[in-house]
């Protein structure tokens, strides 16, 4: 299946051409990168190899194994996917010792309002309104300190992972265009995603699909986050609205941040 963006971003700025890359290589998934290494308003850097969001890894081939279970060091999964999804295609991470945490985020609880990043901004903070549990699980088990090194994915890697990452760096303190920019950054690997997940049950719908509907727009992420701050007080407020305690976030925050970032 070939396919092409229309609005591609340009390949000079693709992260994993980089040196010092937060992109993980991986054969069994196209979209899956550290949050180390990104700078905060106060200076600090977040860490890496603490956190790694990605998209679905149904099977872990030797390489990756390599990568995750041994270089990384990986202690914790947190499955962002539907129960349906996951029935389909469950992962295999016990095999490996690591811990599987389901925090099913669903999709399509929202009318459209016929502009694309506002129904995707939109959606994202339905994520952390009208059900909020799933996502509050998710983050609380990977703002945990026994819980790291974690991976955290949904399908694409793009929608229901892209808010769980822009909770947990707005809680670190990380600026929102950096959120954004690391947001758009899966636009990369879009083609990829889109033909591996459109062989695979649950996800067959994509045979047919519009690049174009899917592309992550830093624009969207940018409104999501503005309302998160406007509404719900930001990522630690929206937590503290659910009963997390400041000392928790401070935890988090002192695991996550260095004064000085390490190549």
């Amino acid at each position: 299946m070939q396919r092409q963006l229309v609005h591609e971003a340009d390949p000079s700025r693709d992260p994993s051409r980089r040196s010092g890359s937060r992109v993980l290589l991986l054969a069994g998934a196209d979209n899956a990168r550290d949050l180390g290494g990104l700078e905060t308003a106060g200076g600090a850097h977040t860490r890496r190899g603490r956190l790694l969001r990605g998209a679905l890894i149904p099977e872990l081939v030797p390489d990756d194994v390599e990568l995750l279970v041994r270089k990384v060091g990986l202690r914790t999964v947190v499955d962002l996917r539907t129960a349906m999804e996951v029935q389909a295609v469950p992962g295999r991470w016990a095999e490996h010792q690591i811990t599987w945490v389901h925090c099913p985020i669903h999709l399509g609880r929202r009318e459209p309002v016929g502009d694309r990043i506002d129904d995707y901004a939109l959606a994202y903070f339905d994520y952390l309104t009208t059900d909020p549990e799933p996502a509050l699980l998710a983050v609380e088990t990977l703002m945990t300190p026994a819980s790291q090194p974690a991976l955290f994915h949904c399908a694409a890697g793009k929608d229901r992972t892209g808010v769980v990452a822009a909770v947990l760096l707005d809680v670190l303190g990380v600026a929102h265009e950096t959120i954004a920019e690391d947001y758009a950054l899966t636009v990369h690997a879009l083609p990829a995603i889109i033909e591996r997940l459109a062989a695979l049950p649950p996800y067959r719908a994509l045979q047919t699909a519009s690049l174009e509907d899917h592309i992550p727009e830093a624009e969207t992420m940018r409104r999501f986050l503005a309302r998160l701050t406007a509404e719900l007080g930001g990522g630690a407020g929206w937590l503290a609205g659910h009963g997390i305690a400041r000392r928790t976030l401070d935890e988090f925050r002192a695991t996550m941040l260095t004064a000085r970032e390490a190549r």
